[in-house]
């Protein structure tokens, strides 16, 4: 936007050589107060050295200039397109609530803003992550368009090797220093998954027959079926013919008051249910979740909170997160449950289901596979660097658009952040946060060490994919998610950046635990209704 000087109806002047940015072809704005705003598009631009000023000639779509003229936005230079209006006029057009009577025998209809937003999103934002409507973001990046395991800006560590479910469905390691693109069990692309540290706890994670793993009137016969990861390397477990539980159990060191997740591969054999079972001295009694594979459910009992998540091929993800009220060594218990819903039957001797890729980890829920052999293994975290010196970024305001999933869900006492523009402190940063505890999405703006903004939104639930963008310039910061009701803050101060961390906070702390499809940075503050298309 530009402060313009009106010269006639089809004319004014800008301060200072702007033919650049006033060309030839490209849309204009003209806010003429009272008498109203005019749209059309540039015929000439002339400098002038001995004025200092840009002259402009416009052709309008309707009416002439007033010499109430104060102001004049610049769209792009697609005059004979829809692209023609420029970045306010798509509010205006968003706005629109006014009833259109067609001819035939349609009836008036009302046009409402989201039926409006819907109509305008292909040329906001676009299936390939693009921005064709609006001022094109400086930083753009899209999961859809990587092509390999390469970060494609800034720097990227983790120093050990993690895993992901590959297009195929099928878990797959990806090297230590690389990201890790994720797809879905129907080979949908999440985005990047970016996590925190964890350490599998479990010995022999998918070795059963080994002795650290307990056996009370069941065996297991190993490598009996293909894994999820491809190879014949899962394992059955087999009820004995007595009478009685049939379980499979592990001890594990545990440490009062934190939470630990137990989580299991498994796929039906002759029995589809079964049991994971933390009634220990660690968790207390009833502590313990069931599980059908047939109907995909899980039923926690006690403290316990349970989670089933389809894989393909017949596999399902199960974990189960218990509350530790002692510092001491107990079980994790994995049971096979008859038709009628017990633990306690008489066995076949040949009955059971299939089981692969064990894990405990201290949190409140399950994390990527961590494979294990005799040891515990541990996972470091994902993090993102990227320095705004590289980019066309703009201190004084700008705009940031994130699509993302949240593996976690809202968590007591733990920030999930999702983007973390910051100075290298936490003096002067602005946030956005997948769940602030469980007060839901979260924009929080520090300046000098003082709070300057602080919106919170609707929680991020558990593998719900949104979208959310903000939008700051000095004393306006506007927050939206999924195309809603925009929040905002009218007395802020922005702080000055230096680094962005894409999925954590500062140096990779409260990481995200989820997906990033989708981030663009744009060096403008971009309005209310923008933001709404743009998270539609």
């Amino acid at each position: 936007m530009a402060t313009a000087t009106y010269i006639s109806g089809t004319s004014f002047s800008i301060s200072g050589n702007m033919i650049a940015e006033f060309c030839v072809g490209r849309a204009v704005r003209c806010d003429c107060g009272t008498a109203g705003t005019f749209t059309g598009y540039i015929t000439s631009s002339s400098y002038s050295s001995s004025t200092g000023l840009t002259t402009v000639v416009v052709s309008l779509d309707t009416g002439s200039l007033t010499n109430q003229l104060s102001s004049v936005s610049h769209g792009n230079d697609v005059p004979a397109s829809m692209c023609r209006a420029t970045q306010l006029s798509v509010g205006a057009v968003l706005l629109a609530t006014s009833v259109i009577s067609v001819a035939g025998t349609d009836a008036a209809k009302p046009i409402t803003p989201a039926t409006q937003r819907q109509a305008v999103l292909s040329w906001v934002r676009d299936s390939l992550g693009k921005f064709p409507g609006i001022t094109p973001p400086s930083l753009n990046l899209f999961c859809g368009e990587a092509t390999d395991d390469t970060v494609p800006i800034g720097a990227f560590t983790r120093s050990t090797v993690g895993t992901r479910r590959g297009p195929t469905g099928l878990i797959e390691s990806v090297a230590a220093g690389s990201p890790r693109r994720e797809w879905d069990a129907s080979g949908n692309l999440l985005g990047w998954l970016m996590e925190e540290s964890r350490t599998n706890l479990l010995p022999y994670s998918a070795e059963f027959e080994n002795a650290g793993w307990l056996k009370s009137s069941c065996t297991i016969t190993p490598d009996a079926a293909i894994a999820p990861d491809g190879n014949v390397t899962a394992d059955k477990l087999v009820e004995s013919a007595s009478a009685g539980p049939h379980m499979l159990y592990i001890a594990v060191a545990v440490t009062s008051g934190r939470s630990y997740t137990f989580s299991l591969h498994v796929k039906a054999g002759e029995w589809s249910r079964f049991r994971i079972d933390g009634s220990d001295t660690g968790f207390g009694a009833g502590n313990y979740a069931d599980f059908n594979l047939a109907s995909t459910t899980a039923t926690a009992y006690g403290n316990a909170v349970a989670t089933i998540i389809p894989l393909g091929n017949g596999w399902y993800r199960c974990s189960c997160t218990f509350q530790a009220i002692a510092s001491i060594t107990t079980n994790f218990s994995i049971i096979t449950v008859d038709d009628t819903g017990s633990v306690s039957y008489t066995g076949t001797g040949s009955s059971g289901l299939y089981i692969w890729g064990a894990q405990c980890e201290v949190g409140a829920f399950s994390t990527s596979y961590i494979p294990t052999t005799s040891a515990a293994v541990a996972r470091s975290a994902d993090i993102w660097s990227i320095a705004v010196s590289g980019l066309a970024y703009r201190q004084s305001e700008g705009s940031v658009i994130v699509v993302f999933d949240s593996i976690a869900g809202p968590v007591a006492s733990t920030n999930n952040t999702v983007l973390g523009l910051h100075d290298g402190t936490l003096s002067n940063r602005i946030f956005l946060r997948s769940n602030n505890s469980l007060s839901g999405i979260h924009c929080l703006m520090v300046y000098a060490n003082e709070t300057q903004v602080d919106i919170h939104l609707t929680p991020a639930t558990k593998n719900a994919m949104k979208k959310c963008a903000i939008s700051y310039i000095n004393n306006k910061t506007l927050f939206v998610e999924n195309g809603g009701i925009i929040a905002n803050d009218t007395l802020c101060t922005i702080p000055t950046i230096t680094t962005i961390n894409v999925g954590s906070g500062l140096s990779g702390a409260d990481a995200l635990n989820g997906h990033i499809k989708h981030i663009a940075y744009f060096p403008t503050a971009l309005s209310d209704a923008q933001l709404q298309a743009i998270t539609l």
